[in-house]
């Protein structure tokens, strides 16, 4: 036992000292510049050489380069320009579109005499491939289940599992010993970690116990199965010890690693008695061992007792006098649905000891009658959620700490009162992602049980499994590399681009591979474009779809050609020897007559490649290299950007509630949607805050504001309000959307888009007209326009399988496995019926085509009620409907909630330049407003490195030649003249009959800008949505009819329409706005002069 005491301290002294050696090298490494070079002792350059190459000599010819080998550092593109920032430092922020930054930089390296191609990734990348990892699931992963079957067993929890390569073997040896030999492993591992652990925290350093808990796999809730410990009656853990010890640093470094308080010992009474019993049965065995033989292994063990008693004496003096903790700082509580609610907590001492924490809630502010209470035994987190809350109450909660002894005294959380509900309950809609996937794996089933019919096996019998199976030998391996073109120049083509952390694989010949499908073909149409995306979510089904004879459909040129796309892609993957050959890029790379389909997969540094003719290539030099023809070459230079765009569209948004602008361009052959060109996956957006949970309370005040209803806001209305305010103001500022069309804008609130559970948006949308802009060029020039303001469109279907990739992969996944295998078959049943002879077979292939439709016909139901874009653009750009119920305009919402926020129209133009005004909108904004400017730009060509590197080398030439005005050559967006925007808050009265009490007023923000007309026509939509019940169609009146007045005493004064408001000259802009008819002439004088009695 002392042995292994000392083995134990021995290997926690090393652990501290290779801590402290790290940690002075790095301190060390900042002091020292960049140029200089820290000189390396030769022992230690040997030592890491037989490192590496120890490592090196275990890892696959074609493995992954594994990260710990370092790129080239991005100072390289630092040094040509310097005081900026490394790509990998750039922030990826969240709060609006414009600060995310791309996942690649390209600069050019001076630092070996000459410019060459450097490549950097940026934190960008690190989010991606940190979702790609989490999301990609493995297509060949028997082997490795086997394996991690037996290492989650309780008794491996030590033993970390290595994944295998992604070659499926033809055959597996079994090993029947491999599961004792590893269980024998990992319990002497958790054997030695357990009394690291024991160790450390006997002696209270909690530094040691954080080194042995960062490097090895405990259970830190599992009994201790070690030393003294397990021999008592009461069952202790590793936290029992640290608490009974009063050793709060052990206990924060437990929690931090999901350790809870022991149920055998939640109290102090159980506490107390546990350690007095170990104590009686310390003392028994050590009277035992005094009285047994004299031996030296005894007399070790009895030294050991006898130090283990003095420790349970400590414990006992340390829980004899407790110590309450401090109650929390402060705490915030928040709704999360119509259940739930999130309390988020600032302890206020980080030396007391929190076991748990106690939640109470009740209706009364004094807690007279307490509702509900619930304990959270995990402190680690900052925030609590609490579930099954009773919906539409409004609940105040409280919360106290507990220690070892009592529950400290409790604080009101913070703002008080609040609400238990959701959106949904305004108008009861109860639609989300739980119904659709529910229904979709119904389907499946079905399909499924289907599928295993007689009538379909014997019909499709030669189509799944009619193919002999071949055996991948050493003539298949060379055979299936041999394949590649070096020299596409006709046809369509499927190329792969496979990379891993900062190397691309390539054949032998510097390319990236590329297979044949159809040289006689120059194009691909949407559809089967469209179709072959949907195949890349599931290359494993696509065996399934393999017919024994391909010529059978030469004569239908839609399978014909998707057999041929079939086969080149079964190709790649034997090529290759992976079954994921990646995502389809959402656009084919044409080039002349040259057509290419590219996949993109991203892989693990633990995973393999097979074939002889592959290696793996930096981006640098498959950059520099010059292809064979010009169509490899151009995409070759385009394998950046095709990088950016595929981990750019699988980064989701952090958890919150996000402002959206829906935005759409019409061309000849589709329609395209506007996104973020550094996050593809979704809408340009703000983020509005933290919480995406909306309650009842803050959607009425929406849909109130629409309605023109009279309501008082109250304290989560104002907040929304002022949140809400700033969003658009920013939003709308990015996009450079003029503040004299912002009142035109609409928000939309029949519904709120919920990507997923944590993200919310909000959608705004511009006018039914402007919603859809026409085609007005090519897709060049509306891109072009696009990218001023740092966004790309993309096609409506493309965007809704990028979409929902990141944010529902299990969905669009299950969603493509369903249709690929229906149209196929819906296709192959047609075609045969159609050539069937005989009436028996046609019968068959009839009914099996009028199954598969209704099949088809249930999947599309479940598809188009999760195309939301494509619903409510159809809704947004319906022209017919003069009054939108589904949309406010911002001009009404965005006017200030209480009266005394109202100001009167200027009275002279001097006055509208020097007052300053409680406008909402402040364009005046320091951010920059031109995003090519910004370090995250990406250059989409690479030739433009070259180009715009000479034009500044021969400027600055020019410059020291003349002394004329240097010409900035670097080609930008051009300035924009910054006017200040002047807004105003005006009150409109009604002077007509329209169902409402006399004298009823509309508030309204207006710009500097807007005339009359717009203001009489935003009075009129905001009276006819007043005055609507239920779900009448609403009916404004003809806006040529009315006009605006402006009244001062008994003298009227009627507006143009073309007249801006804020221009109004004195005396009339003093004077009170009504909207009358143009034929009740005194009507508004009436009311302009009457007066409450």
């Amino acid at each position: 036992m002392k042995s292994k005491r000392s083995l134990v301290r021995a290997i926690l002294f090393v652990l501290r000292l290779q801590k402290n050696v790290s940690a002075r090298h790095r301190s060390e490494s900042r002091r020292v510049p960049n140029n200089v070079a820290r000189p390396l002792v030769r022992c230690e350059s040997t030592k890491n050489r037989r490192r590496s190459s120890h490592k090196c000599a275990h890892r696959h010819r074609n493995s992954a380069p594994s990260s710990s080998f370092p790129l080239r550092t991005p100072q390289t593109t630092s040094r040509s320009s310097t005081g900026s920032r490394s790509p990998a430092e750039w922030p990826v922020n969240f709060g609006v579109y414009s600060g995310m930054s791309q996942p690649y930089s390209i600069g050019l390296d001076d630092s070996r005499g000459k410019p060459l191609i450097s490549v950097c990734a940026g934190a960008a990348h690190t989010l991606a491939s940190t979702a790609l990892l989490c999301r990609q699931q493995s297509l060949d992963e028997p082997a490795t289940r086997a394996l991690e079957k037996v290492a989650t067993s309780p008794l491996l929890r030590g033993i970390s599992v290595q994944r295998q390569g992604t070659i499926e073997p033809t055959e597996r040896k079994k090993n029947g010993d491999l599961d004792e030999r590893l269980q024998r492993k990992a319990v002497k591992t958790n054997m030695i970690t357990m009394y690291g652990a024991i160790l450390a925290i006997e002696q209270g350093d909690s530094d040691a116990l954080t080194i042995v808990l960062e490097k090895n796999q405990i259970d830190v809730n599992s009994p201790i199965s070690t030393g003294p410990y397990q021999q008592y009656s009461t069952r202790w853990t590793l936290l029992d010890v640290a608490i009974n010890l009063n050793h709060a640093d052990c206990v924060h470094a437990l929690q931090k690693y999901n350790a809870v308080e022991n149920f055998q010992m939640n109290t102090i009474e159980k506490r107390k008695k546990a350690v007095l019993d170990a104590i009686h049965y310390s003392e028994a065995e050590v009277a035992s061992l005094r009285q047994g033989a004299i031996s030296k292994e005894n007399e070790k063990h009895l030294n050991n007792m006898v130090a283990h008693i003095d420790l349970l004496r400590k414990m006992k003096a340390a829980l004899d006098s407790p110590k309450s903790p401090d109650p929390l700082f402060s705490a915030k509580v928040e709704a999360l649905s119509n259940s739930s609610a999130a309390i988020h907590v600032i302890p206020h001492s980080l030396s007391d000891i929190v076991l748990k924490y106690k939640i109470e809630w009740s209706v009364y502010p004094d807690f007279e009658i307490v509702f509900g209470l619930c304990v959270e035994p995990k402190t680690d987190m900052n925030t609590i959620i609490v579930k099954g809350l009773e919906s539409s109450l409004r609940l105040i909660f409280r919360i106290s700490v507990g220690g070892v002894d009592s529950f400290s005294a409790p604080i009101t959380c913070s703002p008080g009162m609040i609400e238990i509900s959701a959106w949904q309950d305004v108008d009861n809609k109860r639609d989300g992602w739980s119904d659709r996937l529910t229904e979709i794996e119904n389907l499946t089933n079905e399909i499924e049980k289907h599928r295993q019919s007689l009538v379909w096996q014997r019909v499709f019998l030669m189509t799944e499994n009619g193919q002999k199976r071949k055996k991948n030998g050493l003539k298949e391996l060379f055979s299936a590399s041999s394949k590649f073109s070096k020299n596409a120049s006709r046809g369509v083509y499927l190329a792969s681009l496979v990379y891993t952390e900062g190397k691309v694989l390539c054949t032998v010949d510097d390319c990236i591979p590329i297979l044949p499908i159809d040289e006689s073909v120059l194009s691909i149409s949407k559809d089967d474009h469209h179709w072959l995306m949907k195949m890349s979510r599931c290359w494993d089904q696509v065996g399934g779809l393999m017919d024994t004879n391909p010529n059978a459909y030469a004569n239908n040129i839609s399978l014909s050609l998707r057999t041929k796309l079939i086969n080149a892609a079964v190709a790649m993957q034997h090529a290759l020897g992976i079954r994921d050959i990646g995502h389809l890029h959402y656009l084919p790379i044409t080039y002349e007559s040259c057509t290419f389909l590219l996949t993109v997969r991203f892989l693990d540094s633990n995973q393999q490649v097979q074939g002889l003719t592959l290696r793996w290539l930096t981006f640098e030099k498959l950059l520099r290299k010059k292809m064979a023809t010009p169509a490899i070459d151009m995409l070759t230079k385009e394998t950046v950007n095709i990088l950016n765009f595929f981990e750019s569209s699988q980064i989701p948004l952090r958890r919150g509630l996000y402002l959206c602008y829906l935005k759409l361009h019409s061309s000849l052959n589709s329609i395209r949607v506007v996104v973020p060109d550094n996050l593809p996956s979704i809408l340009p957006f703000v983020n509005i805050r933290d919480n995406p949970h909306i309650t009842k309370e803050e959607w009425q005040w929406i849909k109130s504001t629409d309605f023109n209803k009279e309501f008082q806001a109250t304290r989560p209305q104002i907040e929304m309000h002022k949140l809400l305010s700033n969003a658009l103001t920013t939003l709308l500022h990015d996009l450079d959307i003029d503040s004299d069309l912002v009142p035109g804008h609409r928000l939309y609130h029949t519904e709120i888009i919920q990507p997923s559970n944590d993200v919310s948006m909000i959608l705004v949308l511009p006018r039914s007209d402007e919603v859809c802009s026409a085609p007005t060029g090519s897709v060049k020039n509306t891109d072009f326009f696009e990218q001023r303001r740092g966004c790309s469109s993309i096609p409506i279907p493309v965007f809704e399988m990028i979409h929902l990739y990141t944010y529902q992969p299990q969905f669009i996944s299950t969603y493509c496995r369903l249709s690929i295998f229906l149209e196929h078959f819906l296709m192959i049943s047609q075609y045969e019926q159609r050539k069937c002879l005989l009436e028996n077979d046609a019968k068959v292939y009839r009914s099996q085509c009028e199954i598969l439709t209704d099949f088809q016909k249930r999947l599309d139901e479940i598809w188009q009620s999760a195309r939301w874009i494509s619903r409510i653009a159809l809704e947004a750009r319906d022209k017919h409907v003069r009054v939108s119920r589904s949309a406010i305009p911002l001009g009404r919402l965005l006017a200030p909630l209480s009266p005394d926020e109202y100001t009167h129209l200027p009275s002279s133009s001097s006055e509208v330049e020097l007052r300053p005004e409680k406008a909402i909108f402040n364009l005046l904004n320091a951010r920059p407003r031109s995003l090519l400017a910004s370090p995250q730009g990406s250059y989409r060509n690479i030739d433009s490195l070259y180009r715009r590197r000479k034009a500044s080398m021969d400027a600055r030439f020019q410059s020291q030649q003349s002394t004329s005005t240097e010409k900035d050559l670097v080609m930008d967006r051009p300035l924009i003249e910054e006017k200040r925007s002047v807004r105003g808050n005006i009150v409109v009265c009604v002077a007509y009959d329209c169902g409402l009490s006399k004298g009823s007023k509309v508030p309204l923000s207006i710009s500097g800008n807007t005339t009359a007309q717009e203001v009489v026509s935003l009075v009129l939509e905001q009276v006819a949505k007043a005055t609507v019940n239920g779900e009448e169609e609403i009916n404004s009146p003809d806006e040529s009819e009315f006009c605006l007045v402006s009244i001062v005493g008994h003298r009227e004064r009627r507006l143009k329409p073309e007249t801006a408001l804020l221009r109004v000259q004195n005396p009339w802009v003093q004077g009170n706005l009504f909207v009358r008819k143009l034929d009740d002439l005194l009507a508004a004088v009436e009311y302009g002069n009457e007066s409450p009695v």
